[in-house]
């Protein structure tokens, strides 16, 4: 439906010209973009970003000069702040790809916007709230976020265009969140010998002594 009204906008605009439809054309793509955007206005953020994107190739269907400046700026900053939220969202989360692909659309496609500037804060805090000995998340569920977390990092980092310094920084995140592995796989351990479920107790001590048999925790880890 949206194309279909686009399209005969479209036409007014380049075959009937000074006709009254032409005229009004301006005011109905105003309505266009307010229909088509709802999803921004909502909260909605990543069913935003298709009609957003869409939004941002109307003035080359229209033609140049054929939709107002305003209209044309208006859906590259909604974009970039669609593409943070939907990102976020899915940080440290099962459908860890919510925040890649997101993620790293905003880094390509607007490295240099405030929401780009907040990837790296952000991505720190879940890893910091993941690492927290009390007042965060259990063992075994911040042994998942960390292990997602890292990985979305690795990936994010590998954005093309990318500023260096979050490059460097998203890098960082993701050794921090590695970094914290051996402790929270340990103590997600140690949470199932407390709660007296050996079989889950040998289990979780095989797969620390597996990853990490260096770890001085190792000898003990083998005598459950």
């Amino acid at each position: 439906a949206f194309s279909t009204a686009l399209t005969t906008y479209r036409d007014l605009s380049r075959e009937h010209p000074d006709s009254a439809a032409a005229h009004k054309v301006p005011a109905r793509l105003r309505t266009y973009y307010r229909t088509v955007g709802a999803p921004f206005d909502e909260g909605d953020y990543c069913e935003a970003v298709d009609p957003l994107r869409h939004l941002l190739t109307v003035p080359g269907t229209m033609g140049t000069g054929r939709v107002p400046e305003d209209l044309v700026a208006w859906p590259a900053p909604r974009l970039a702040t669609s593409l943070y939220g939907c990102g976020i969202g899915g940080l440290g989360t099962a459908d860890s790809s919510t925040a890649e692909y997101h993620l790293t659309a905003l880094l390509e496609d607007y490295p240099d916007s405030p929401e780009a500037g907040k990837v790296v804060p952000e991505m720190e805090k879940h890893v910091s709230f993941s690492l927290r000995d009390k007042g965060g998340e259990s063992p075994c569920d911040a042994t998942k976020s960390l292990k997602t977390l890292a990985d979305q990092a690795t990936s994010v980092a590998k954005a093309d265009g990318a500023p260096a310094a979050t490059v460097t920084a998203l890098g960082r995140q993701a050794e921090r969140a590695r970094g914290g592995l051996p402790t929270t796989t340990w103590n997600c351990a140690l949470a199932a010998y407390h709660d007296k479920d050996y079989a889950a107790t040998q289990t979780r001590m095989r797969d620390f002594t597996a990853h990490y048999g260096k770890d001085g925790r190792a000898p003990l880890a083998r005598k459950y």
